[in-house]
């Protein structure tokens, strides 16, 4: 073979115990040398398919040449074990036999700097990419796992951002996926990636918006109780809320993230009024409405190499895009004068909410635009609820009412500075461990916090699995030692969280929608409740946390839910292997149940477990009429589909 095509050596330092010695070199592989380096990389990915062997790849004058170094089967070499040995080219990358791709640094020994072996090439002006080991990733529920090749963290100017994103483009090749992580926090595997991640820690920030004093821009990692804490401080509330505050701002809203607040529909929908975000090509896109908040003239002046889109259309796509256009690095929101609110619980029986509810009365009990009269009402509860949500177990039929209502201003005030003003829910029994977050929270409580989780997330998988017909039992628990008829007052982001302890308990959660009109939702709670008695007597397998029904506004959002919809959400307890196998089985039971009564009209939430079936192009085109408009507009953003991992590929690709 000519002497520019001999494999270097690579040295193996397999541990301690154990010699290191060379790779077995097997020369380089056919077609090489490649006259791109994405070519090189992909033929170097097909030809590892699952063996465990490691591929050196160098660019010199003939092009980019891939080697192969063949080990035995069960022999997986990390990268960090090798050791590069003789004269190194221009470039030279590693896919080693995990899997991982790496760029070797300047000096010839991989072993130098662990930092520099992660650290690319530096992009054209000499500037260093914010690269960060690419660690194996784990979600909120312990059910996604991922490895990517490469991760960074880009900082909060958003060139950082556009130089990654242009290194991958023009570097990897077109199956080596982009996902942008939050705070983990989704049962879905949106963004999940074997290929490249960027972290949410450097995009946390909040700056006001020129011309606007009403509204902020806030950074994509922003995480929810900060954003709450600095809109306080401004006098101002987020309207809705989900029941947790730990997600970023980037991973709440493309999902789809809802309250139960009938007179508005997701997070995205009724906050968002400008996103800024950049492409698989790194290209700086500001994305509006058509009556968007950005002067297009003034814009064009001052910020040369943007990109404006103001359409209705692809505004309305991007709202909620699960992360398939590009990385999003901050968004324009619209909050609300801050307010307080009461909380109110009582216990009662699914019956006897239906039989409330039944003749399309919810839209008489909660602030909507029915002016009609109520002909039946929750005792103890408002007359016209602000947040309605009923938490109910299908096997014994117990049902607890929450209802959240803004105080007037007056009352407000006067509880602002007083010892309620920032009160803990003592509905959750964990977060009395806490401090106020403004403290910080004390190392033996965050220690306490964790180790109790764990103890009881342990107790609850071995009795799940152990003793199955006690799940109803331990669920009615639950629901009886929730009402206080007295009620809560607090900030009204203290009120909208469900708390620390409920959701850091190990649980899984499945949210599948069914349409409010012609009383379609109640009929869905007697298909659940008679699935859930049909499924305990064939396999002894019972709900193991109770069942939540939030009700959401119809939403302009391409992939929302085009009517107004009440939320199921399946909470199942634990989640161990054998709570997976378990909530995955009792949830595809439920929406098969379900989809065979309502058919189209049943859908799910992108952001948790997605039922078998319904994360599929065919369902989605059938279920969502913006469904055609969203590919679109979602091809213009991303033509070569950078932006789907595997899941996203089967309802996208």
């Amino acid at each position: 073979m000519p002497s520019a095509l001999r494999s270097p050596n690579l040295i193996w330092h397999p541990g301690l115990a154990r010699d290191a010695r060379p790779l077995r070199a097997d020369g380089p592989i056919s077609g090489s040398p490649f006259t791109t380096r994405g070519a090189a990389l992909q033929a170097a990915t097909a030809a590892r398919k699952n063996d465990a062997v490691t591929f050196l790849i160098e660019h010199g004058p003939e092009g980019f040449t891939v080697h192969r170094y063949g080990e035995n089967a069960r022999t997986h070499v990390d990268g960090h074990e090798l050791r590069f040995e003789g004269p190194q080219k221009a470039e030279t990358w590693l896919l080693d036999a995990t899997g991982a791709l790496h760029k070797l640094a300047n000096s010839r020994f991989v072993k130098s700097t662990e930092r520099d072996f992660f650290q690319p090439a530096a992009v054209t002006g000499g500037r260093k990419l914010p690269s960060v080991p690419a660690e194996k990733q784990v979600n909120h529920g312990r059910n996604v796992t991922w490895t990517p090749r490469f991760a960074f963290r880009p900082g909060r100017d958003i060139e950082q951002l556009v130089d990654v994103m242009k290194w991958v483009q023009h570097t990897l090749p077109p199956d080596v996926k982009v996902k942008a992580v939050g705070a983990r926090h989704a049962w879905s595997p949106a963004a999940a990636t074997d290929g490249v991640l960027i972290h949410p820690e450097g995009l946390e920030f909040t700056e006001a918006v020129e011309g606007h004093p009403e509204l902020l821009r806030v950074g994509s990692g922003t995480r929810v109780r900060d954003l709450n804490q600095t809109l306080w401080q401004r006098g101002q509330s987020l309207p809705v809320l989900g029941g947790f505050d730990g997600q970023t701002v980037g991973g709440v809203l493309p999902t789809g993230t809802h309250g139960s607040v009938l007179s508005r529909a997701s997070l995205a929908e009724e906050l968002v009024r400008s996103i800024d975000l950049v492409t698989p090509a790194g290209e700086k896109v500001r994305l509006e409405p058509s009556n968007g908040i950005t002067d297009a003239a003034a814009f064009a002046r001052s910020n040369p190499g943007w990109k404006l889109i103001k359409s209705d259309d692809a505004f309305n796509a991007g709202l909620i895009n699960v992360g398939t256009f590009g990385v999003v690095h901050s968004y324009v929101l619209a909050p609300v004068p801050r307010f307080h609110m009461k909380e109110v619980r009582t216990l009662t029986t699914g019956a006897e909410a239906e039989r409330i509810l039944r003749g399309g009365n919810l839209t008489k009990l909660m602030q909507t635009d029915d002016t009609g009269e109520p002909t039946a009402k929750f005792p103890g509860h408002p007359d016209r609820a602000y947040h309605l949500e009923l938490l109910w177990n299908p096997h014994s039929d117990k049902l607890v009412v929450t209802s959240r209502q803004p105080l007037p201003e007056g009352a407000s005030e006067k509880l602002r500075g007083t010892a309620g003003d920032d009160a803990r829910p003592s509905r959750d029994l964990f977060r009395t461990l806490t401090v106020p977050e403004e403290f910080g929270r004390p190392r033996w409580a965050v220690a306490l916090f964790d180790e109790l989780h764990a103890v009881v997330g342990t107790v609850n998988d071995v009795s799940n699995e152990l003793f199955p017909s006690q799940a109803p039992k331990q669920v009615d628990r639950l629901l009886e030692m929730m009402p206080d008829p007295g009620g809560f007052i607090g900030r009204s982001y203290t009120v909208f969280n469900i708390g620390d302890g409920a959701n850091q308990l190990p649980a899984q959660s499945a949210t599948i929608s069914v349409p409010i009109a012609h009383d379609q939702y109640l009929e869905a709670m007697d298909v659940l409740r008679q699935t859930a008695k049909q499924y305990a007597a064939e396999h002894g397998q019972y709900q193991t946390g109770p069942i939540s029904l939030r009700f959401v506004k119809g939403s302009k959002a391409l992939l929302g839910d085009p009517v107004d919809v009440c939320k199921f959400e399946i909470i199942f307890s634990g989640n161990d292997k054998a709570d997976q196998a378990h909530a995955k089985a009792l949830t595809a039971a439920y929406t098969k149940a379900l989809a065979a009564k309502f058919g189209n009209d049943v859908r799910f939430h992108f952001g948790q477990l997605a039922p078998e079936g319904f994360d599929s192009k065919a369902r989605l085109n059938a279920t969502l009429p913006g469904f055609g408009k969203f590919q679109d507009v979602r091809r213009q953003f991303d033509p070569s589909g950078r932006m789907l991992n595997a899941w996203q590929e089967q309802m996208f690709g």
